[in-house]
């Protein structure tokens, strides 16, 4: 998948950092589920970590901090989704500490990347 530095499984290449976090979580028995419905939860939440936060802010990231002349409306667009994005997780944690149950689990540890952790005011990206 063009991608290094890659851990290697019993002779096999492991890509894809949500697939090598889910397989670590079941493996070693920590930081995952037990049950159908936790396992969809966090998979649906390391779906979501994966398309929505993580690939617009790394785009806006890169386009605002390493790109001679960007383009403001592309920024504009890029900031309103992530703003968006950002509320969907802020009304979510409001409600509950972590994705999914009531401990961490590899979801929890994959936003921490991406998803500032607040204490009192909101989230937001410095333009």
């Amino acid at each position: 998948m063009g991608e290094i530095p890659v851990p290697e499984e019993d002779g096999r290449p492991l890509t894809q950092t949500g697939a090598i976090l889910l397989r670590i979580a079941e493996r070693h028995g920590r930081f995952g589920t037990t049950d159908e419905a936790g396992r969809f939860e966090v998979l649906r939440w390391r779906l979501w970590d994966n398309h929505k936060p993580t690939s617009y802010m790394a785009t806006y990231r890169f386009m605002r901090a390493l790109t001679r002349a960007p383009n403001p409306e592309v920024l504009s667009f890029f900031r309103g989704r992530l703003d968006n994005i950002l509320a969907v997780a802020e009304r979510h944690f409001e409600r509950q500490p972590f994705a999914f149950g009531g401990e961490p689990t590899v979801a929890d540890r994959s936003m921490c990347a991406y998803l500032p952790i607040r204490r009192s005011k909101p989230a937001t990206i410095s333009q």
